[in-house]
C-alpha cells in the first residue's frame, strides 16, 4: 500500500502543470527509504537524480517512545481492512515474483492459508511461538497495523494519541481521496486529478495502471474465506479492528 501510494503521488506530481512550471531549483520529489526509520534523528536521502526530497516513504514502523523533537513534522499513513490485510500478507509471501528463493522456502512451510493462520493463533501471547514462526520468512500476522502505527489500545486516550501522531490517517478502500488529501496538504495546491469539476476527477486516480501487484494473483479484498478462517483472523487482528 505504501509503495503504491508513493508511486501514485509521484505520478500525480509529475503530471501537475503547477509542478512542471516550477524552476528546477524549487522542484521536489517523494523518496523511498525502504525499511529505514523516519525521524529527525536519522539522516535520510536528501535528493534523488538531482531533485531534492521533501517527503519520504518508509515501510518501517512509526518511531515510538522517542522525544517529540525527533519525530516527523508531518506523518501520513494508510490503513487497511484488517481481514484483507492478513490475507494480503499470506498471498504476497506465497505468490510474489520477487525473491524467488525465499518464495520457494516459504512454500515449503506455508503449505496452506488455514495452517498458517493456525500457527499464528497458537502464537498469541506466546513469545516463543512468535519467534518460532519466523521460519515462515513472512510478515507477523498478529495486529501488525497496530504495531506499525504505534497503537496500543489500553485506555481512552490511545485513540487521541494516534490521531496526534499522524496528519492524515486514511483507509485503503478510499485511497483516491486519501492521496488527494495528502497531496494537497503536502504540495499546497489542488492537482487536476483531484479536481472533481474536471473530467479527470479523483476517482480516476486509482484507475491509473502502475503495475504494483508484485505478481500476486489472489487479493485480500476478493478472496472468499471460510467461517473458520474468518474466526482465526478475527483473533489475530483484535487490536487492528
Amino acid at each position: 500500500g505504501g509503495y503504491y501510494a508513493l508511486r501514485m503521488l509521484s505520478h500525480t506530481l509529475s503530471e501537475s502543470p503547477a509542478f512542471n512550471a516550477l524552476p528546477a531549483k524549487k522542484k521536489f520529489r517523494l523518496c523511498n527509504v525502504g525499511v529505514q526509520s523516519i525521524s529527525r534523528k536519522v539522516e535520510l536521502i536528501q535528493s534523488y537524480k538531482g531533485t531534492r526530497c521533501n517527503m519520504w516513504m518508509s515501510e518501517f514502523k512509526y518511531p515510538d517512545l522517542v522525544p517529540e523533537e525527533i519525530i516527523p513534522r508531518y506523518a501520513y499513513t494508510i490503513i487497511r481492512n484488517p481481514r484483507e490485510h492478513v490475507l494480503s500478507q499470506y498471498f504476497h509471501c506465497t505468490e510474489t515474483h520477487e525473491e524467488p528463493k525465499k518464495r520457494e522456502q516459504r512454500l515449503n512451510t506455508m503449505t496452506s492459508l488455514e495452517g498458517w493462520l493456525g500457527h499464528w493463533v497458537m502464537a498469541l501471547n506466546d513469545t516463543a511461538k512468535i519467534v518460532e514462526n519466523r521460519r515462515f520468512l513472512c510478515y507477523p500476522a498478529i495486529n501488525l497495523q497496530s504495531i506499525y502505527v504505534g497503537f496500543v489500545p489500553q485506555n481512552a486516550d490511545d485513540m487521541k494519541n494516534i490521531q496526534q501522531k499522524f496528519t492524515v490517517i486514511g483507509p485503503m478502500d478510499q485511497l483516491d481521496k486519501v492521496l488527494c488529501l495528502v497531496f494537497i496538504h503536502h504540495a499546497g495546491w489542488l492537482p487536476d486529478a483531484c479536481n472533481c469539476s474536471n473530467n479527470k476527477s479523483s476517482s480516476q486516480l486509482q484507475k491509473q495502471q502502475l503495475g504494483s501487484d508484485h505478481g500476486v494473483t489472489h487479493h485480500g479484498s476478493t478472496y472468499n474465506t471460510t467461517r473458520f478462517q474468518d474466526a482465526m483472523i478475527d483473533k489475530l487482528v483484535e487490536k487492528d479492528q
